[in-house]
């Protein structure tokens, strides 16, 4: 996405300049800018960059879904030229929940899995792919301590709330030497503060990136996580940096 523009530049260039009165629709330099969902009406926030334009008879739409890393071109002619937006309706509607479907099978085939210590300590992590974003931390231990219930138990004792899942989701930050490329991640708690409660406008988990190296081990983020993959893109092992350990995968 790049290969023209310097990243900085192209993220500042990927971002809206104002919102509209649609809580789905903004305004970039120089886009459009839809929000949808990973399976359209429900699922993750999926932002679709749009460019439209036309002369004439000529009507063309320019359709960039960062998130998936692809583009679309749509040209027609004729006197119709609403004609363009049926046919961008159809290929979005079609392709999204696609793209989303591919990505989850990749990422449980590569990346789900249960990975252990390979020096004979008793650690452990096993993670997973469901409907929702990122991948889910389904157990957590390191030297026979159960994380996630440790985690859990300072919650409750400091009336923090409940924990009601653990993900990892890319950082798009890679770094590859030789044959390998390590590829970090990030771990978001989802907490439930209110049980059975009414919708929150002022919800505290939609400001989870505010959180990112909020609690430290050994002045590293305990979020802080790293995957290794070999030359075919095959997990070697995963870090969670803060522990200064490596869990090698043993089971998909």
């Amino acid at each position: 996405m790049s290969t023209q523009l310097p990243p900085s530049t192209t993220r500042r260039w990927l971002k809206p300049l104002a919102h509209t009165s649609a809580l789905s629709f903004s305004v970039g330099a120089p886009w459009e800018i839809y929000r949808t969902k990973s399976d359209i009406t429900t699922g993750r926030i999926i932002d679709v960059y749009t460019k439209s334009g036309g002369i004439g008879s000529y009507t063309s739409l320019l359709i960039l879904i960062p998130d998936y890393e692809i583009s679309i071109s749509i040209l027609t002619a004729g006197p119709n030229g609403i004609v363009v937006n049926y046919v961008a309706e159809m290929i979005v509607q079609t392709l999204i929940p696609a793209l989303e479907k591919s990505a989850k099978d990749e990422a449980a085939k590569i990346l789900s899995g249960l990975y252990t210590s390979d020096t004979g300590e008793n650690s452990s992590i096993s993670l997973s792919v469901d409907d929702g974003p990122g991948l889910v931390v389904e157990s957590w231990t390191s030297n026979g301590f159960n994380l996630l219930q440790t985690a859990e138990g300072y919650l409750q004792s400091s009336s923090g709330g409940h924990i009601r899942s653990m993900r990892l989701y890319p950082t798009n930050l890679k770094d590859s030497s030789g044959c390998q490329t390590r590829a970090a991640y990030r771990a978001v708690f989802d907490i439930s503060t209110d049980p059975g409660s009414m919708p929150r406008v002022f919800d505290q988990n939609v400001n989870a990136w505010e959180n990112i190296d909020e609690v430290t081990y050994g002045d590293i983020s305990i979020d802080d996580f790293v995957f290794e993959f070999d030359s075919k893109g095959s997990v070697k092992h995963i870090e969670p940096r803060a522990l200064r350990s490596r869990l090698v995968k043993v089971k998909s």
